[in-house]
């Protein structure tokens, strides 16, 4: 007899409780919020050029969330404005592209340590889809950014973002 009641204890638990949840399980179906890659570089990138290889870099320019020395760069369009002036400031060893409408870079330049990163690498991480101008350089396009790395010796010599 302990055993049917016990029994019919759980088969009711199981039928009240599915009772009481919404229809559509909204209690299941918690909508999480998507994490967006972001990358954060901070110091001399002549002294260490090798987060340009970086899965989570490449990512983060795809997705338009890099920070490079504080400054968070903007690589959607610019929208020129008649008033506009392009400035240029420097922070370490990198030049930034300004607007005088806006206080977000869309564009850095900077040097790459010499010798660290060969033509080859940056097809192993970027693939071979970019063009190329005559050996010079190579370009890609990275959803809104575009990433030009200026080659020399079959090594990165210097990179652009826009």
């Amino acid at each position: 007899m302990k055993k049917v009641i016990a029994a019919t204890g759980v088969t009711l638990t199981l039928a009240l409780g599915t009772s009481v949840l919404p229809a559509n399980n909204e209690a299941g179906n918690e909508a999480h919020a998507a994490t967006q890659p972001y990358y954060n570089y901070t110091g001399y990138t002549s002294y260490d050029s090798s987060f340009l290889l970086d899965p989570n870099f490449i990512n983060a320019l795809k997705y338009n969330n890099f920070t490079i020395n504080g400054y968070h760069m903007d690589f959607s369009p610019p929208s020129f404005a008649t008033q506009d002036i392009m400035y240029r400031e420097t922070q370490y060893d990198q030049y930034y592209s300004l607007l005088s409408s806006s206080e977000t870079p869309y564009h850095v330049h900077f040097d790459a340590k010499p010798g660290q990163i060969s033509k080859q690498d940056i097809i192993n991480a970027y693939g071979l889809n970019y063009t190329e101008n005559d050996g010079k350089s190579m370009v890609y396009n990275l959803n809104e950014a575009e990433i030009i790395f200026e080659i020399s010796n079959d090594t990165v010599k210097a990179v652009d973002i826009y």
